[in-house]
C-alpha cells in the first residue's frame, strides 16, 4: 500500500511540473511574439523630418490632428511630434491619408473621423 501512494504522488509531482513547464513555455512564447510585432512595427514618424525623408512605400506610424475628412476616406491634417509617451505638439506639416472600407479601426468608427479629432495612423507612405 505504501508503494502504491508513493507512485501516485510522485506521479502527480510530475504532472504539476510538466503542466508548469508548459505555462512557463507559453508565457515565454506570447512574449517573445509581442516583442517581434512591437519590432516590426517601430518604424515611426516622430516628427516632420523624419516623414520627409522616409521613402515611398514605407511603413509609416504617425499621429494626426484631423483637420478634415470627407466620405470617400480622405483625411486632410496637421502631424503631431511626439514629445513623450502622451503628450504631442503642433507642426505646420499638413497630412492627408487615405482609408477605405477596410481600414481597421481600433477604437471608433469612421464616422468618429472629424475636424479636431487626434488619430493615429499606421500605413504606407505615398507619393
Amino acid at each position: 500500500m505504501q508503494a502504491r501512494k508513493r507512485f501516485s504522488l510522485g506521479f502527480a509531482h510530475l504532472k504539476l511540473i510538466v503542466i508548469s513547464v508548459l505555462i512557463l513555455f507559453l508565457l515565454v512564447a506570447a512574449v517573445w511574439r509581442a516583442r517581434y510585432l512591437m519590432r516590426s512595427m517601430s518604424v515611426v514618424a516622430g516628427n516632420a523630418s523624419d516623414m520627409r525623408q522616409s521613402m515611398p512605400a514605407a511603413k509609416l506610424k504617425i499621429v494626426v490632428e484631423v483637420t478634415g475628412a470627407d466620405a470617400s476616406g480622405l483625411i486632410h491634417g496637421t502631424l503631431l511630434e511626439k514629445k513623450t509617451e502622451d503628450r504631442y505638439t503642433r507642426t505646420q506639416t499638413p497630412v492627408i491619408a487615405q482609408s477605405s472600407q477596410s481600414t481597421k479601426m481600433v477604437m471608433g468608427k469612421t464616422e468618429d473621423v472629424h475636424q479636431g479629432a487626434v488619430v493615429h495612423i499606421t500605413g504606407t507612405r505615398g507619393q
